[in-house]
This record gives structure tokens, C-alpha cells and sequence, in this order.
């Protein structure tokens, strides 16, 4: 089946789709709604909820990284690298499982995944969600995170973009849409488990939480693990020399355009008095971690 499109056409568009899913989950999802770090004019704020839905609910994505940060790589966290292991900190966690071949199949399920959780995500892992109560009293926000809403707006975006992608590239695009689909989800769910082993930690953050340019760069900015940790209420995650935070970058972008309102970032003190002496550049092993 060919499209009506040539193939060097596609890299571009799925560049600017990766983009366009992860402010939504970045920015909109996790610096607006979870930190409240910035604010938006009320369009662009629904468009950035809209596009960030294959994160998951609004309510339950707020509750549950909000429980993260409270209890980050200790016990009742649920997805921790030091407690659970790589793959359960990866994708096991959404599932609910342990096992280490069902953690990679979801991670490569692509659009299968998609479909499951349209109507696995909205039911699972809300046992948080009282402390999005914020998010909930939003109408559009808590419309969106209803189980029927949610699985219809999820399930519709993603079929216009599957139409979309296989009328102008025909089975080119099936193959290069289900790379996108297996990538984009990756690149945000490596935050959790990447970016708690590998990488520097100059900030002290009380946790596992890593700085990694090359996870900033594939999480649009949310790579800066270890500043974020530190700074959770920051608009701005990267604080080092030749720190990029794209998603940051974003948020100036809309402040200047008048799009955006009430960027929050920390103090010079506040950055001097949390700076770490020594910055190991990778994790203790599991049995060495302090209590």
C-alpha cells in the first residue's frame, strides 16, 4: 500500500509529533498540573492535557507523581529502580506485575497499548488521586479522567493520527507509526527508571534521582532528574553549565508571547544551599543504599 506522500516526509512529522506529546506530558501534565510551577492562557492549557492523554488520567497522573515525590525511592514508592527493580520501575508498575516479560511486552506493545490503556488506565493506579483534588474541581480535567471520556478522547486522537499517517504514507507509515508509538512511551517512562540509576546527582534530593543529558534530550527536559528533585516546584529543571531543559525553553517561549504566566523557579540561595560537595556519577548498589 503506498501513500501519497514520499517517505523522506516522515521523520520531520514525527519529530514534531515526539515534541507535541511531550510538552503535553512535560510541561502540561507534569510541570503545570502536578507542581503548578507555571500557568497557561486556558486554550493552550487544555491543548497540552489533550495531547499528553497517552500519559494517562489527569487526576490520576497528578496523584500518583505527587505520592512519588512524597515518598521518592523508599518503600510505598511504586515505581523505584532501588526497591522494585529496572523493569517494574520501567513499566511493570502500570501493570501491576513483577515480572520482567510482561514489563517488556507493554513497553513494546506501540498501539496495542494504546488500546489497552484506554480502559486500563483510568481504573488502575488511582489510589492517589485524592491529592489531585486541585486537578478534580477542573470540569474539563475531571471529564477527561473518567473512564468513558478518557478511553473515547485517547482512543479518537489516536485514530485520527493513525488515518492521518497511513492515507499520506500508506504501510511505511504503519511500520514507522508503530516505532513512534513504542518510542514515545519509552522516552517518558525511562524518567523512572533511567533516570534513577544512571547519570550525576549534584543536588541533594534526600533520593535516587539522576541528571543525564541524554535523557533530557529524549524527555524534552524532564531528564534533568536530579535538579527536578531538588526543585520540584521549579518551572526550570536544568541549573548546570550547558544544561539544556527544552521543555523549559518552552515555557519562556509562551511567557514572552503572553501565553504563559507565573514561571517559578528557585532562588540563587536556594540553588547554592542544595548543591552536593561530591556528585557520584552512578548509584550504590541496592545493599549499600543508607535506610
Amino acid at each position: 500500500m503506498t501513500g501519497l506522500l514520499p517517505w523522506w516526509t516522515l521523520p520531520p512529522v514525527f519529530v514534531a509529533l515526539t515534541l507535541v506529546i511531550g510538552f503535553g506530558v512535560v510541561v502540561g501534565f507534569h510541570r503545570m498540573l502536578t507542581h503548578r510551577a507555571v500557568r497557561f492562557v486556558r486554550p493552550l492549557e487544555v491543548f497540552l492535557v489533550v495531547t499528553g492523554l497517552p500519559a494517562g488520567t489527569p487526576v490520576g497522573w497528578v496523584g500518583h507523581h505527587r505520592h512519588h515525590h512524597a515518598h521518592a525511592d523508599d518503600e510505598d514508592d511504586l515505581h523505584s529502580p532501588r526497591r522494585r527493580g529496572f523493569w517494574v520501575a520501567h513499566t511493570g508498575w502500570y501493570l501491576g506485575t513483577t515480572s520482567v516479560t510482561l514489563s517488556i511486552l507493554y513497553a513494546l506493545a506501540g498501539p496495542l497499548r494504546t488500546a489497552f490503556d484506554a480502559f486500563w488506565r483510568p481504573r488502575t493506579n488511582q489510589q492517589y488521586a485524592h491529592l489531585a483534588k486541585d486537578v478534580d474541581d477542573d470540569p474539563v480535567f475531571r471529564a477527561l479522567s473518567r473512564p468513558v471520556v478518557y478511553a473515547a478522547a485517547l482512543l479518537g486522537w489516536v485514530l485520527v493520527l493513525w488515518v492521518v499517517v497511513v492515507t499520506l504514507w500508506g504501510g511505511l507509515g504503519v511500520v514507522c507509526l508503530w516505532g513512534f508509538h513504542v518510542l514515545a512511551y519509552n522516552f517518558g517512562d525511562l524518567v523512572n527508571s533511567w533516570g534513577h540509576v544512571w547519570g550525576e546527582q549534584p543536588w541533594d534530593s534526600n533520593d535516587d534521582a539522576r541528571d543525564h543529558w541524554l535523557l533530557a534530550l529524549l524527555a524534552v527536559g524532564d531528564g534533568w532528574h536530579a535538579g527536578h528533585h531538588a526543585f520540584p516546584g521549579s518551572a526550570r529543571c536544568a541549573f548546570g553549565p550547558g544544561q539544556v531543559d527544552v521543555a523549559y525553553l518552552f515555557c519562556r517561549a509562551c511567557e514572552r508571547l503572553g501565553l504563559a504566566s507565573a514561571l517559578r523557579v528557585p532562588a540563587d540561595a536556594d540553588l547554592a544551599r542544595r548543591r552536593c560537595r561530591a556528585a557520584p556519577s552512578s548509584p550504590l548498589p541496592p545493599s549499600e543504599h543508607p535506610a
